[in-house]
């Protein structure tokens, strides 16, 4: 995430664009993933996640993490896979407990 910025009645963040679809359009291409590969997905999202949980004065949470969800940028400079966690259309900034169901099941 690039920038937060707090409106009047929104909450607008600015990510960066990611050129290499979704982990779900990468799955289907490479026809599965390894277990190194799983676990630098998950690592990466733990790592987006603690950032919203506690980069900000109120915690943010994601609500409807799925793999449509996590972006690919192909290669970064480093030539490593860039996973990142986006579409926050549901998330929520705040610390109360939440009992709603929503996203896709």
């Amino acid at each position: 995430m690039m920038m937060k910025h707090n409106g009047d009645r929104y909450l607008y963040m600015i990510l960066e664009f990611c050129d290499g679809g979704t982990l779900s359009d990468r799955v289907k291409k490479v026809k599965g993933f390894s277990e190194k590969d799983a676990v630098e997905v998950l690592h990466q999202v733990n790592f987006a996640l603690n950032f919203l949980h506690s980069g900000f004065e109120s915690p943010i949470a994601h609500r409807d993490i799925k793999t449509d969800n996590i972006f690919v940028d192909d290669v970064n400079q480093t030539g490593h896979v860039l996973y990142m966690l986006g579409d926050l259309g549901f998330a929520k900034e705040g610390n109360k407990q939440m009992n709603l169901q929503i996203g896709t099941p």
